[in-house]
């Protein structure tokens, strides 16, 4: 039985020098997609690199309402934000690096999270109807163990 299985090990060998034998990985995103396709970079950050990413800063864009001192929103507002992954110096890290995984969280019961396009650094908050006036409410993006906050209240 060993010397079988040593000759399967050198026929093996042999087969694999003389054939260009490449490795498929597939990769299943944080959206539950099947990572079928080609990406043009990696979908998750680069090992070894995440060290390089010093912070996330969540830039906002125009609100459908219009926004208080403090990021003071009404309920029903819908408030477009995007999150992106910094370097040392505030300079935006290229996406080689950080992949294209980001973790949204949002307040619960105030406010939710939703998907803004197919950019997964892309979303809208959304202040819930039900969210009592006064109510304080976070918002986070976290990428390669950095985490970038925008807090706010109900009005």
């Amino acid at each position: 039985m060993r010397k079988l299985i040593g000759l399967l090990v050198v026929v093996l060998a042999v087969a694999g020098a003389a054939c260009d034998i490449t490795q498929t990985t597939l990769v299943t995103g944080p959206d539950g997609s099947d990572g079928s396709g080609d990406a043009p970079f990696p979908t998750t950050p680069v090992a070894g690199q995440c060290n390089l990413i010093e912070g996330v800063r969540i830039a906002r864009f125009e609100a459908t309402c219009s926004v208080g001192q403090g990021n003071a929103l009404t309920a029903g507002c819908q408030w477009p934000v995007t999150a992106t992954p910094l370097l040392a110096g505030g300079n935006p890290a290229p996406v080689e690096i950080h992949g294209t995984y980001v973790d949204w969280t949002g307040t619960a019961g105030v406010v939710e999270v939703r998907k803004r396009g197919d950019n997964p650094f892309n979303r809208t908050i959304v202040v819930l109807d039900t969210a009592a006036p006064g109510a304080d409410w976070t918002v986070t993006a976290s990428n390669c163990s950095k985490v970038g906050t925008l807090p706010g209240t109900v009005r």
